[in-house]
C-alpha cells in the first residue's frame, strides 16, 4: 500500500469533499428540475444550479494537480484510456473518479483507477 504524505494529502482531502459537496447539489439540482415540472419551484433550481457550476468548475480546475504514488497518473481524471479492472465502481455507470473521491472522502484511502494499486492519505 502507498501513502500519500502531508500537506498534499490535506489537499487532495479537501479536493474530494469539494468532488462530493459538487455531487450532492447535482443531485439536488435534478430534484430541482422535477419540483419546476411538478410543483412550479424554480428557486430550487435557480439556487442549486450556479452553486454546482461554480463548485464543479473549482473541483475540475484542481483535480489535475493529484498524482498516484504508484503510477504517477492523475487520480481525478479519468481520460480515455482503459481502467484498470479492480478500480472501485459506485454504481453501474458512475465514473471512477468519482468512486476515488467518495473512497478519500471517507475512508482516506482508495484504489486508483488507472495501476489498481491501494492507497492511503497520511493526514
Amino acid at each position: 500500500m502507498h501513502a500519500i504524505e502531508q500537506p498534499i494529502a490535506r489537499s487532495l482531502y479537501a479536493e474530494s469533499w469539494l468532488i462530493v459537496w459538487s455531487s450532492c447539489w447535482l443531485a439536488i439540482l435534478f430534484a430541482g428540475m422535477v419540483a419546476v415540472f411538478v410543483f412550479g419551484w424554480p428557486w430550487l433550481v435557480a439556487v442549486a444550479l450556479p452553486v454546482f457550476v461554480i463548485s464543479q468548475g473549482i473541483a475540475i480546475a484542481f483535480a489535475f494537480r493529484f498524482r498516484c504514488p504508484a503510477c504517477n497518473r492523475r487520480l481525478l481524471v479519468q481520460g480515455l484510456e482503459p481502467w484498470h479492472s479492480t478500480r472501485k465502481i459506485l454504481f453501474p455507470g458512475i465514473a471512477s473518479w468519482i468512486a476515488v473521491a467518495f473512497d478519500i472522502a471517507r475512508h482516506r484511502e482508495f484504489t486508483c483507477l488507472h495501476c489498481g494499486e491501494r492507497c492511503s492519505l497520511k493526514i
